[in-house]
């Protein structure tokens, strides 16, 4: 049995991925939630829109696993446990880092521009309710109108024959209240900020935060790793003194 330091730092281990183990739960539990609401808007951003909740569901399924042996591996001494458990993780937070990477070359605008362009034509086309009923939702909850602006709607035949808007952009829905808007160049009781802009304004705004999040669990992470290793080494030393 460990003993000294390495005793604190068995109890600090068994607690960081006890914190981990919930972690790991409520990202699988946000994961699920994130899906069923995303799922109604894939219509209109692509199949993309679910890959967050899908990375959620993921994660706290690979957390989940990963703080079981740390938990484990700590509590009952057992080298094997340990090392692998500083090996997943230390491979965890070398794919976040490199996931962060790539998420931030590519930016977002790559993956969302173009579906919103793209599904424009389709609004109220009778093929595509689902498109019809993602922008609707998607303008009244955001405040938005088109992927840049109102005018944007002039790619749908059936409301350019009209030069007229949703009914969703406007600012007071009402029956009929986006037609000829366009045409009479009468934007002025419309959302004039396109969804897209939206998306990224929002992204931008709580992007502090997640870098924080995510800072501060990639550095829980690597002391954990530093923990592990030193406690193997520990462990190692007591059995081999047996």
């Amino acid at each position: 049995m460990v003993s000294g330091g390495m005793n604190c730092v068995k109890y600090l281990i068994f607690v960081f991925n006890l914190v981990f183990f919930l972690a790991g739960l409520g990202l699988v539990a946000l994961g699920a939630v994130a899906h069923v609401n995303f799922r109604e808007y894939s219509a209109l951003y692509g199949s993309e829109v679910n890959l967050p909740a899908i990375f959620l569901l993921i994660t706290g399924s690979v957390v989940f696993v990963i703080s079981f042996f740390g938990c484990f591996g700590a509590y009952k001494e057992n080298y094997c446990m340990v090392c692998t458990y500083a090996f997943l993780l230390g491979f965890i937070l070398l794919l976040e880092i490199i996931a962060a990477s790539i998420a931030y070359a590519l930016q977002i605008q790559i993956g969302l521009v173009k579906p919103l362009q793209d599904s424009l034509p389709n609004y109220s086309d009778e093929k595509h309710q689902l498109v019809t009923q993602a922008w609707d939702r998607s303008q009244e909850k955001l405040r938005c109108c088109g992927v840049h602006k109102p005018q944007d709607w002039s790619a749908n035949p059936t409301l350019n024959m009209t030069g007229s808007v949703p009914d969703s952009c406007c600012v007071t829905k009402a029956s009929g209240c986006g037609v000829g808007l366009l045409r009479a160049n009468n934007t002025a009781i419309v959302f004039n900020e396109g969804c897209f802009d939206k998306v990224i304004y929002w992204a931008g705004e709580h992007n502090p935060i997640i870098t924080g999040i995510v800072a501060g669990l990639a550095i829980l992470e690597l002391l954990c790793i530093v923990f592990a290793c030193g406690l193997a080494q520990s462990i190692r030393r007591e059995n081999e003194a047996v």
